[in-house]
């Protein structure tokens, strides 16, 4: 007993350390960025500065003239707020720092506390230190996670209730089940409610595994477990579902009716919704996952693929982080077949839950593309990659005995080394030449060449679909005659078009509508080749940012309107750029 309690101290001792290190390391890349340096940060920071400003809850519609509204009509105070809370806390702590900086402070804290719970739960489940330490290196390093853990944003709560949850499991697959682990299911539940949608799918897992363990060991639950794991599920999160209750009635504990509401009042361009999915269309989640680069679109944003532009970065980087992923696959697999071979019922049942809660967050994932928002953002389902740097642990934790029964114990430490020095080496390059290279805000853009604009005389009738164009000293007026107007351009456009480009579009619309512009590489137009956004009736003067090599472009098609509607062009313009480095 006395030896385990020692080790343990070593591994708490460990986990501080790498948090503390952690911590300054997001916090010195986080100084490196400018100020908005992803799309969505301006939206994050306005919604904590309300919690930092009036410190409790908004209440809608009574606050209406003092909650900090976006252009799609929405509002981030109406979110989960467990991240805007927390940096407004940490911004509080120290008032004399910019807010920016303290609100990304939070993220980097957020992000460390995660990976250190991540170490703690490979350790519990390895019983090994250094494997645990370069298992959760590969995640901590992950490029995608240094960005995350950089700037201001609400994923990062969400991967710290992911960690908590892989600790929870852990746990209870290490420990009895008894009065204090119950009220950790119940603690880990009610913070999961305080953050982000993309960490929800844990709760089915969590739900099961308890009832597992309440069976398998006939736990008898009292009725004073049950109130006071409801009142720990309250305190760590629940209380904010409780609150929505009060305010806005039972059917509506996440603020979803109110929102809809708030969106149809206060929207000047309507976000991407039901109009621009592949649902629309009629292709469900299995149809575009098999007709589109899902999977290859996933896995690269959950590693190196940053914000709107979806920047890539050098290929071998990808192939670098691939191998954990695979090692983390591999190992769950193999995980797999010895619980079934050694007849391991309990660990049979924990790679079951794991991998159900895998399972669920890609088909949420894939249920958000393909219903709500065509958006390939992989960081949405890095809440539950602490499983593959578990299952990764293990497989190194055989790897490792193995070594050590052939006598090459010299060799296995220098592996681990390697690994987790290589993941922060490759990372770090990336941050450095990748993320702040390009990351800047628009006023910061040094464009390579004069922007270009396209000459609307030249587009003839053979260039157009179900539509009819009428020029005059306004622009193109486009009147849609079928129910999918398209319009393409010549194909010098595309050869203008560098790495990083934008198609800038001036018009006029009679209703509200939806822009889209897709582009052909080679293999005809395809729903993961577009940009999109919905407009609402007036004039407006849109960017809309490419992502693809002109080289490689052979058309590019508009498709300004859905329905039978009128809209008038004015300008379309194409704006080759490139970023410069503010130090």
């Amino acid at each position: 007993m006395p030896q385990n309690n020692n080790r343990l101290a070593s591994a708490l001792t460990l986990c501080l350390f790498f948090v503390v290190l952690l911590t300054l390391f997001y916090a010195w890349c986080g100084q490196q960025l400018p100020d908005y340096t992803a799309p969505d940060e301006g939206a994050t920071a306005s919604a904590t500065k309300f919690y930092l400003q009036h410190k409790r809850l908004a209440v809608l519609p009574d606050d209406t003239d003092i909650v900090p509204w976006s252009g799609y009509g929405g509002t981030r105070v109406a979110r989960q707020p467990f991240n805007y809370i927390f940096a407004a806390f940490v911004a509080n702590l120290n008032p004399q720092i910019e807010v920016l900086k303290s609100f990304r402070f939070a993220s980097a804290i957020n992000i460390a506390l995660a990976m250190g719970l991540i170490f703690l739960a490979c350790y519990l489940f390895t019983q090994r230190l250094a494997v645990s330490l370069a298992a959760t290196a590969s995640f901590a390093f992950l490029p995608q996670m240094i960005y995350l853990a950089s700037y201001h944003n609400d994923d990062a709560g969400a991967i710290l209730a992911g960690a908590l949850t892989l600790l929870c499991f852990v746990i209870a697959y290490r420990f009895k089940l008894s009065r204090g682990l119950l009220l950790l299911f119940a603690f880990t539940i009610g913070f999961i409610s305080f953050n982000k949608p993309t960490i929800y799918a844990a709760i089915p897992a969590l739900g099961l595994y308890l009832l597992y363990l309440m069976i398998s060991q006939r736990f008898r639950l009292r009725a004073p477990d049950v109130m006071l794991g409801i009142i720990v599920f309250l305190i760590a999160g629940g209380w904010w579902l409780l609150n929505n209750v009060i305010v806005y009635g039972f059917d509506d504990p996440f603020q979803r009716k109110i929102m809809l509401e708030s969106i149809a009042q206060h929207a000047t361009v309507v976000n991407s919704n039901q109009n621009g999915t592949f649902h629309k269309y009629g292709i469900g989640i299995w149809g575009f996952i098999n007709n589109t680069d899902y999977w290859d679109a996933t896995i690269n944003n959950s590693i190196a693929n940053f914000g709107q532009l979806e920047l890539s970065t050098y290929p071998f980087v990808y192939k670098f982080f691939w191998i954990p992923l695979l090692g983390g696959l591999l190992s769950l697999i193999y995980a797999s077949i010895k619980s079934v071979i050694f007849r391991d019922l309990p660990l049979a049942v924990l790679i079951l839950v794991l991998s159900s809660w895998l399972a669920l967050s890609y088909l949420f994932y894939a249920y958000f593309v393909a219903y709500v928002d065509i958006q390939f953002q992989g960081k949405y389902v890095l809440a539950a990659g602490g499983v593959f740097v578990l299952m990764l642990a293990y497989g190194l934790t055989g790897i490792q005995l193995r070594l050590t029964e052939t006598q090459q114990w010299h060799f296995r430490y220098l592996v681990l080394v390697v690994f987790a020095l290589g993941s922060a080496t490759v990372s770090g390059f990336v941050i450095m030449t990748t993320v702040k290279n390009y990351y800047l805000p628009d006023e910061l853009r040094i464009y390579q060449k004069k922007t270009i604009v396209i000459d609307l005389d030249s587009i003839k009738l053979e260039d157009v679909r179900n539509m009819e164009l009428e020029r005059g000293d306004t622009g193109l007026a486009i009147t849609a005659t079928g129910s999918d107007p398209m319009l393409f351009l010549s194909a010098d456009v595309c050869k203008r078009i560098s790495r990083n480009a934008a198609i800038e579009i001036d018009f006029t619309a009679e209703e509200k509508g939806v822009l889209r512009v897709f582009y052909d590489l080679g293999n005809g137009f395809k729903f993961n080749h577009e940009k999109h956004l919905r407009y609402a009736k007036g004039r407006h003067d849109v960017r809309l940012d490419m992502d693809f090599d002109g080289k490689s472009c052979r058309f590019i098609r508009i498709d300004p309107l859905e329905t039978l509607n009128k809209l008038t062009i004015h300008e379309i313009r194409v704006t080759p750029y490139q970023f410069r480095i503010r130090y």
